[in-house]
């Protein structure tokens, strides 16, 4: 999509406490509930993956209805079954509109590991031969269908968040009635790594903070290559290791894991990679 956001069709919006461009509606506002949702389902798919994919489609379906029921279970139909094709988790996000005519339409964007997948025409003839042979309606494609997003770099996030923001508008809701006007995927954050403003993150702070993770796990497996349990490593290193009240817990170095009979060297090696990260300074990129 070709645009120039400026200050006469944007709006700032504080997500994480940043401010992010969006798309400024010319009339009713922004419904800020759906733009945070956007916000989380951008943040959640870039935990995920370094890159990732976005598709747009629109589809509109035969006949009017009051509720979203067939739409719904086109679209989860339709999320397994990319799911399972590139093996990847599937998001989604999508608005249902209707102007002035007799019927609704949906705005669709599909958000997809950029490592599976970077655009792909297939994928969407695929999704338009799906809605179609189902008899549920037409599919309209649309001009720059495909975006890649990469974490920490806001060149490519901020187009996204913009065009997508163009379909949390409050404007063009009014005929849906008790229909929801913002679906989004339901993302299972049990499953999800933990998210520290991870869309924020500058580049180079990114590239930075792999290669010292790298650096550490290579000291750390030079350090516990000799242990065959956690057994072993207290016994040798007193001084770092000792039990917490109870005995329920044993902290190493300030960091503390359930106690167990015995540890592989990798669980340990795991375990002291999330404590040396979770160490390293905040790096933030603030627009003001």
């Amino acid at each position: 999509m070709s645009f120039k956001i400026t200050k006469y069709n944007s709006l700032i919006f504080n997500y994480k406490n940043h401010s992010y461009e969006v798309y400024k509606p010319k009339s009713k506002g922004q419904n800020l509930k759906a733009l945070n949702k956007l916000f989380h389902l951008v943040e959640s798919m870039l935990s995920l993956y370094s890159k990732v994919c976005v598709i747009r489609i629109d589809l509109h379906p035969n006949e009017f209805s009051t509720n979203n029921q067939t739409f719904c279970q086109f679209i989860k139909q339709q999320q397994k079954k990319l799911s399972k094709q590139y093996g990847c988790t599937v998001g989604y996000t999508v608005t249902r509109e209707q102007l002035t005519s007799s019927k609704h339409h949906y705005h669709l964007a599909l958000m997809l590991s950029g490592h599976k997948i970077s655009h792909s025409q297939k994928l969407l003839n695929e999704l338009k031969q799906a809605w179609e042979q189902q008899q549920l309606g037409t599919a309209q494609l649309v001009k720059h269908p495909f975006y890649t997003m990469k974490r920490g770099d806001k060149n490519t996030i901020d187009p996204v968040i913009y065009r997508l923001s163009y379909l949390t508008k409050e404007h063009s809701k009014e005929l849906n009635g008790k229909a929801r006007s913002f679906i989004f995927s339901k993302m299972n954050t049990n499953s999800l790594p933990e998210i520290d403003d991870t869309l924020l993150v500058d580049s180079d702070i990114t590239a930075k903070n792999n290669q010292l993770r790298q650096i550490e796990h290579n000291r750390i497996q030079v350090k516990i290559d000799s242990y065959q349990s956690l057994n072993q490593l207290i016994s040798t290193s007193s001084k770092s290791v000792v039990e917490a009240g109870g005995g329920n817990t044993i902290t190493v170095d300030y960091w503390s894991i359930p106690k167990s009979d015995s540890y592989s060297a990798a669980t340990i090696v795991n375990l002291e990679i999330d404590h040396f990260i979770k160490q390293q300074p905040m790096h933030r990129e603030v627009i003001t």
